[in-house]
């Protein structure tokens, strides 16, 4: 009983190590808009001689097909990359990602990066991406205490019980794979996308 009792009078103690969330400025930002003089919107754009009943839209059946249409966005953006995903894994997949979207933000590309804090990777892996002054990333509810998560559910619940279930990926504002699949092992691309 007297190390429970301790135990829970350090974790209290240390709470008071950690900064508000509330704390934290909030900045505004916009999507910079279609850019049609992409490569994408040069390879996306309408034939005048295609029936109006031609929507765009393109079932990815494999996951396999979802993974390589999303890393060929990614190095045929050349202005604007802006995804939004629940689970962001740290293992091979979303690290080949992670890596072609730093890439591309190297060239000039401006990467905007949304992901729902229930699910995310390392703090310090967002930090360090976040670091890069052409990519921004936002965390969708974060919780208020970093190091102790557990403890903002007691805090903090109703609003964290809210989450972005969003996946989806934007190139230049020109092309989007949305669907089911989150940045997750390759086997989580097994579902259906569009």
């Amino acid at each position: 009983m007297k190390k429970l009792s301790a135990v829970v009078l350090l974790s209290i103690a240390l709470m008071g190590c950690e900064s508000d969330v509330s704390l934290t400025p909030k900045v505004e930002t916009y999507h910079s808009g279609y850019h049609a003089t992409s490569s994408l919107s040069v390879f996306f754009q309408r034939d005048d001689d295609l029936p109006d009943h031609y929507s765009g839209f393109f079932p990815l059946q494999t996951g396999h097909d979802a993974l390589l249409t999303r890393l060929a966005m990614i190095e045929s953006a050349s202005n604007s990359l802006d995804l939004q995903y629940y689970i962001f894994r740290d293992d091979e997949t979303s690290q080949l990602l992670v890596w072609r979207i730093y890439e591309a933000a190297e060239r000039g590309v401006k990467v905007r990066l949304l992901l729902d804090d229930m699910q995310s990777r390392k703090d310090s892996d967002i930090a360090y991406l976040n670091a890069h002054p052409n990519i921004e990333v936002r965390l969708f509810n974060p919780h208020q205490y970093r190091y102790l998560r557990m403890l903002s559910w007691v805090t903090d619940g109703d609003r964290l019980n809210r989450r972005m279930h969003n996946k989806s990926m934007t190139a230049d504002g020109v092309v989007s794979v949305v669907g089911g699949r989150n940045m997750a092992p390759l086997q989580s691309f097994k579902f259906q996308a569009i």
